[in-house]
């Protein structure tokens, strides 16, 4: 719910993910009365670049791998264009321009290991989540995108009303992208 809250509260919006390959909603531009999110086939012409999400071809962001996947020490990094470790979370602006935000693929739709942004390490380096010591994985491939708003916070001391009384994660705001496509992570 507070996903769709911040998406939707900019006017004539596409929001495009950091490390996807198109935008994935916009607001009605062509009926300004329709306050509801419509998916880009329907509102406008898709890009036809490879990536049409500004922040890639940005070569102020750089991906790093540390570390063999599934193991516990995986860790992916992001750095800027000095090769200086940066938090996907804190230093990856949230907004494009022009009404645009970054989104921040955390787990690839068609992918089950559990994939998190790392909140209570150095640089918020994307790394498996663990249970008891055991790295965590969906018993079956997500069918969406999943990922982080970057320099948002849910606040675990306030309910929702709009959730049933729901407090906040204390991490960045949730996104689900469901679409055709399966977003690249890192």
């Amino acid at each position: 719910m507070a996903t769709a809250r911040v998406m939707s509260a900019a006017t004539n919006t596409s929001v495009s993910c950091l490390l996807l390959k198109k935008p994935f909603f916009s607001l009605n531009k062509k009926n300004p009365s329709c306050n509801s999110l419509c998916f880009n086939n329907t509102t406008k012409r898709v890009s036809k670049r490879l990536f049409s999400c500004k922040s890639i071809y940005n070569p102020g962001f750089q991906i790093k791998e540390e570390g063999q996947p599934e193991t516990l020490d995986y860790r992916v990094y992001f750095l800027d264009s000095s090769d200086k470790k940066v938090s996907p979370w804190h230093d990856i602006p949230l907004h494009l321009g022009d009404g645009a935000f970054n989104f921040i693929v955390e787990i690839p739709k068609e992918s089950s290991a559990k994939m998190e942004v790392a909140t209570d390490e150095q640089f918020t380096p994307i790394k498996q989540d663990t249970k008891k010591g055991k790295l965590r994985y969906y018993p079956y491939n997500i069918n969406w995108n999943y990922g982080l708003l970057p320099q948002t916070w849910e606040d675990p001391s306030l309910a929702n009303a709009e959730v049933e009384g729901a407090f906040g994660d204390n991490d960045p705001v949730d996104v689900v992208e469901i679409g055709e496509r399966r977003g690249k992570s890192w």
